[in-house]
């Protein structure tokens, strides 16, 4: 499951391909019995695929070619990248471009796959992991800010830092940390009285 709750084989996937066969054939594989389940769009340059990438935040992996009529090589890789840091990459690559696509992978691409490889025929399983391991990356970068706000918080009460501007920064972080929009801080002051609100995010 991803984060959402979503089964990672139902998530869309986004093919940025210009040539029309290999498309009809890189759909059939991850379409192919026990394969993806979830929605399969297609671009055939990259203007449309950034388009696309950019307008529906529920593309999870581009599968992205690096020659296209309208851009060729990394920067094409860097352009998708930059448009959608929060999805998965898998660069398709002809044989030739093996070092150009292992740059990609070092540049944060999550996997290549060489058309023609015995990899190609298994599309779906190739995103899967993909998808796993960029989420497993956010989750660790997410991780690592947090932490270094509560130590950040840590030092600031020690040197004496107004509470009610700590607690609200503590509150913020909270929320981002379950995922939620709103978060508060409650404080009952006793048998009698109602619960009072000491700090509110969202």
């Amino acid at each position: 499951m991803d984060e959402r709750g979503m089964s990672i084989e139902h998530q869309t996937i986004l093919l940025i391909e210009d040539d029309p066969t290999y498309r009809r054939f890189a759909e059939a594989s991850l379409l192919k019995t026990g394969g993806w389940q979830g929605q399969i769009e297609a671009a055939g340059s990259l203007v449309d695929g950034l388009r696309l990438v950019t307008e529906n935040p529920s593309i999870a992996l581009v599968l992205l070619d690096l020659g296209l009529p309208d851009s060729d090589g990394f920067d094409t890789f860097a352009r998708v990248r930059d448009s959608a840091p929060e999805c998965a990459i898998v660069v398709l690559t002809g044989r030739d471009d093996r070092d150009l696509a292992a740059r990609a992978v070092r540049a944060g691409a999550q996997d290549y796959i060489v058309k023609g490889s015995p990899r190609e025929r298994d599309l779906a399983r190739a995103c899967a992991y993909a998808i796993a391991r960029k989420q497993g990356e956010t989750a660790f970068r997410r991780m690592a800010r947090q932490q270094a706000a509560v130590a950040s918080l840590g030092q600031r009460a020690l040197s004496g830092c107004d509470n009610q501007e700590l607690l609200q920064e503590a509150v913020a972080i909270v929320a981002r940390t379950l995922g939620t929009k709103f978060a508060e801080v409650l404080e009952w002051p006793g048998r009698e009285g109602a619960f009072l609100v000491r700090a509110a995010f969202g």
